[in-house]
């Protein structure tokens, strides 16, 4: 493949591919083209033959790998010329397989401007005058001017501070010597400029230090702020934390207390249920009973009985009964009305044992509830348990030893006073 046509395809590659190169003073060159990459090197090459050796070489070296690349894909086959350029473009133009850009050791016209001090004769005569070793340092004070300090307090970089200095003041101007040619002149007009250099260096010290007080104070008045944040920060995750393990010991109290209780509770329901159930058919033979002894009373009170018109008399009050027939027949009255009070008793005592166990039920549930929000210790715990659990009455006996539901929720709502 010819070497235009392969130009063409390398150009092809750095319009999408760009390469970049970064000169001493830290000018950063996009390279996007095989043309442009060269008349740089060669403009810059022309700029410094014969006036500095370092700058020229380097250019040629850039040249020449330039030059070897172009003569490295044409040793491919045609159809691997692309994939050459993209795998060893990088490699042959700045030494590189993975990075994008290289410094290299030059200074590109376009980093130049018109001041004194960072000019093309500025540069070429610190070198003629200094060598390469004070160009470097010299071009180190161009990019940081604030070291001029350090420059003039160090005795091998002192004259090119000094240098720099006669630049800055214009005093490496031919014409400006030309009109003051006395040494009274030179020297006020010398003291005058690097008193006003040094009065713009000590402002620039001054601005300086004035920022950095600011950023001090702002970092302090950031730090304050943050260990604020950080302590109120804390609090809140402690306070969270701590009301996280009261709820977490309530919750435990809970289960426990629940496990305690769960059992005895679903048997007080059971048993609600059940003697309210047996209340109907007590109440039902009580009612039973009431209607037969009203039917014997009815009977011993009025013998004839009328039905349709027609009288039906009950032979055993037709005639004067013995005493022993009514010793028996007082006797079967008593004992109907014996067992009418017993039918009452027990109905009474169902409903009686119904309500009580179901308000134990309530009342257990209700004794869980304050576990659940913290309000009962152990020791009011256990104290309340032993009133629940005690022996139920059955409302026949007046049991002295029971408490009342009403003393047990006294205890229970007054644990808070």
């Amino acid at each position: 493949m010819k070497a235009n046509e392969i130009q063409t395809l390398i150009n092809e590659h750095l319009k999408s591919n760009a390469l970049y190169v970064i000169d001493l003073l830290n000018n950063r060159i996009r390279i996007d083209s095989y043309d442009s990459y060269k008349e740089l090197l060669k403009s810059t090459s022309n700029t410094y033959k014969n006036k500095i050796t370092e700058f020229e070489n380097e250019c040629d070296k850039c040249l020449e790998k330039l030059n070897d690349f172009v003569n490295h894909c044409k040793e491919v086959k045609p159809e691997q010329v692309s994939n050459t350029i993209s795998n060893d473009i990088r490699y042959y133009l700045l030494d590189e397989r993975y990075s994008t850009e290289k410094r290299i050791n030059t200074i590109f016209i376009s980093s130049l401007d018109n001041t004194n001090e960072k000019s093309e004769m500025a540069i070429t005569s610190i070198y003629k005058e200094l060598g390469y070793q004070k160009l470097q340092y010299y071009i180190e004070l161009l990019k940081n001017p604030s070291n001029l300090t350090s420059y003039l307090n160090d005795s091998t970089k002192q004259i090119v501070a000094m240098h720099y200095l006669l630049y800055k003041t214009g005093h490496h101007s031919t014409t400006t010597l030309s009109r003051n040619n006395t040494t009274k002149n030179l020297y006020n007009m010398m003291k005058s400029n690097i008193d006003d250099s040094i009065k713009e260096i000590t402002n620039e010290k001054q601005d300086y230090i004035d920022f950095m007080n600011k950023e001090k104070e702002n970092y302090s008045n950031w730090k304050e702020n943050t260990i604020k944040e950080q302590e109120e920060l804390k609090n809140n995750y402690d306070s969270f934390m701590e009301e996280c393990n009261n709820r977490i010991d309530n919750l435990e109290k809970l289960y426990n207390k629940k496990l305690k209780v769960e059992k005895p509770a679903e048997f007080m329901k059971e048993k609600s249920e059940e003697y309210a159930k047996a209340t109907k058919p007590w109440s039902i033979a009580t009612i039973v009973m009431v209607i037969i002894l009203m039917v014997i009373l009815g009977i011993i009170l009025s013998p004839k009985i009328n039905v349709n018109g027609t009288i039906i008399e009950v032979n055993i009050f037709n005639k004067q009964l013995p005493i022993y027939e009514s010793i028996i027949l007082l006797a079967l009255v008593c004992l109907i009305v014996y067992v009418l009070r017993v039918f009452i008793k027990l109905t009474i005592s169902s409903k009686h044992l119904s309500e009580e166990y179901k308000q134990k039920y309530i009342l257990t549930y209700f004794y869980l509830s304050l576990i659940s929000e913290g309000k009962l210790d152990e020791e009011l715990g256990n104290s309340v348990l032993s009133k629940l659990f005690t022996k139920a009455d059955t409302g026949l006996i007046k049991n002295d030893t029971n408490i009342e539901i009403e003393s047990i929720y006294k205890t229970l709502t007054g644990i808070n006073k």
